[in-house]
C-alpha cells in the first residue's frame, strides 16, 4: 500500500519530489484523482487535472462496480 500512497501524491505533493519520482507517478491513476481533489479545493474546476482526475475516478468506479458485481455473483452462484 505504501507505493500507492507515495506515488499518488497523497503524502507529499509530487512537485517537491525528484524527477524520477514525478515520472513514475504519472503512471498512477490515483495521482490524477488526488490532483483533481487538490485543484477543486483551490476552486479551479476547468483545468486539465480536474478533467483527467474526473475521468480516472469514473473509470475506477466502473471497474470497481464490475469487479464487485462479478465477485458477488460468483460467490452466490
Amino acid at each position: 500500500m505504501m507505493p500507492v500512497l507515495l506515488l499518488s501524491g497523497i503524502l507529499l505533493p509530487m512537485t517537491i519530489g525528484p524527477d524520477w519520482l514525478l515520472a513514475a507517478s504519472d503512471w498512477m491513476p490515483f495521482r490524477w484523482v488526488v490532483d483533481a481533489v487538490r485543484t477543486s479545493f483551490a476552486g479551479d474546476f476547468a483545468t486539465s487535472p480536474m478533467v483527467w482526475g474526473s475521468l480516472w475516478a469514473t473509470a475506477l468506479f466502473a471497474l470497481a462496480i464490475w469487479w464487485g458485481t462479478a465477485t458477488f455473483r460468483r460467490e452466490n452462484a
